[in-house]
């Protein structure tokens, strides 16, 4: 008998994953996405290409264990540093670490990318996307 595999449309089957008609494997077609969609209800249809022309369909259920933006938590919620003032200062003070920030899982959730996004319109800060490092 030969067997093709394929998935029915429906509102669980929005492109994110396909089947290969001859093995039945399911791939990943799009990205996935906890916050956007936790489970998916996906219809296989199995048809017998062969003398008896049977079909059989089956239910497979895809849950989404994880996103990784989900699972960060910050050692401390929110962050104060103190920086002194440059007036009068021969020196420069472009380079003075001001402090670091960090995530109390980073370990476990993978690499980790820091960035200012807001509150610093001049620029006056630089942040280690690596390492949190915040410095003027």
């Amino acid at each position: 008998a030969v067997i093709t595999y394929e998935l029915a449309s429906g509102l669980d089957n929005d492109n994110t994953f396909e089947i290969h008609p001859d093995t039945g494997i399911i791939t990943i077609k799009g990205r996935l996405s906890r916050a956007r969609k936790s489970k998916y209800m996906l219809t296989v249809a199995a048809r017998d290409k062969g003398d008896r022309k049977a079909v059989e369909d089956a239910i497979v259920e895809i849950i989404i264990e994880s996103d990784q933006s989900e699972l960060l938590e910050f050692e401390s919620d929110p962050y104060a540093f103190e920086v002194t003032e440059d007036a009068g200062q021969s020196d420069s003070s472009v380079g003075r670490e001001v402090g670091t920030i960090s995530v109390k899982n980073a370990a476990s959730t993978g690499q980790v990318t820091y960035a200012i996004v807001d509150g610093d319109p001049d620029k006056v800060f630089v942040m280690d996307k690596s390492t949190g490092e915040i410095k003027t």
